[in-house]
This record gives structure tokens, C-alpha cells and sequence, in this order.
């Protein structure tokens, strides 16, 4: 009878979880170990959330620095110290070129 009161309690935790988190359709295998080691389905699932979050918060630091360095690279370029020179233009190419043509 014990294990039908277990049974009892994980179906309505599934059933809890399933409606405060409609999105979930799988669970990852350390969240079913944890649950099934006896710790809630929410706690486990929540703490798989935050494992995965952290190496997003690791990169943050990388991230910062790409624009750092950004921000103190030369916007203009390497040569002609920013200027743009436009090559000459033919009179005889741009007379080409007119629409009365």
C-alpha cells in the first residue's frame, strides 16, 4: 500500500509540474535521476535550468571584452587615416553614360 501513496504523490507532482510549465515536453536524464533520487520535479528541473544558464553568464566576460576592444579600434580603417579617395572620373565615360543616349 506504501507504494501506492508514492505512486500517488509522483503522478500528482508530474501533473503539478506539467501545469506550472506547459512549455516542458521532455525532461533532460539528470532531472528524472534527481527525481527519482527523491528530490521534487520543480527543485530538479529548476536546478538543470540554472546549470545551463551558467555558461551563458560565463561568456559575459568575453562578450564585455569584444566590445571594449571594439570601441578602441580605429573606425577608419588602416589606410589614409579614414579618408576615402574616389577614383577620377572619364569625361568620355560619364558623356557615355548621359540618358540622352
Amino acid at each position: 500500500m506504501e507504494e501506492q501513496s508514492v505512486e500517488r504523490d509522483l503522478t500528482a507532482e508530474a501533473a503539478q509540474f506539467k501545469a506550472a510549465h506547459p512549455e516542458v515536453t521532455q525532461l533532460s536524464d539528470q532531472v528524472t535521476a534527481a527525481w527519482a533520487g527523491g528530490m521534487p520535479l520543480t527543485e530538479a528541473w529548476e536546478a538543470q535550468q540554472e546549470r545551463a544558464d551558467q555558461p551563458m553568464q560565463e561568456e559575459d566576460p568575453i562578450q564585455q571584452q569584444n566590445r571594449e576592444t571594439a570601441a578602441r579600434a580605429p573606425v577608419a580603417g588602416v589606410t589614409g587615416l579614414g579618408q576615402v579617395q574616389q577614383p577620377r572620373r572619364d569625361d568620355f565615360l560619364s558623356g557615355l553614360e548621359l540618358d540622352q543616349w
